[in-house]
């Protein structure tokens, strides 16, 4: 029963995320085009590590430039520049930021799903 309930629990609450009619939040480049990845982060971050096992997941992270802010001052001017904050994860895409782990999730998510034949 407890665990029939749970799993009731679980469904109820997963996320039904799909990459093929994804849209990004405004002001966000398309994950249908080639871009250009950069991620801002920090190594004991949770969220960035959620946001570091999507880019190992879907194989995206041998073409993103990772700064780690909490090792490299510059990188975290530069962050501080392109965002007026220190927040991390930040995901760079072509130039353009864009924050929140889950949202940067999808967004990868979406991306692999256009271009899976071009990094597998």
């Amino acid at each position: 029963m407890f665990k029939t309930t749970l799993s009731t629990i679980s469904r109820l609450f997963a996320s039904s995320f799909d990459p093929a009619t994804y849209t990004p939040p405004q002001g966000v480049p398309s994950p249908t085009e080639e871009h250009t990845l950069e991620l801002y982060k920090f190594d004991t971050c949770p969220y960035c590590r959620r946001v570091m096992r999507t880019l190992n997941d879907t194989g995206l992270m041998h073409r993103t430039t990772l700064h780690d802010v909490r090792k490299d001052t510059k990188a975290m001017e530069a962050l501080l520049e392109l965002t007026q904050n220190s927040q991390v994860p930040c995901l760079v895409i072509s130039g353009t930021p864009l924050l929140e782990s889950k949202d940067i999730k999808h967004w990868l998510l979406a991306y692999n799903y256009h271009h899976q034949d071009q990094h597998t």
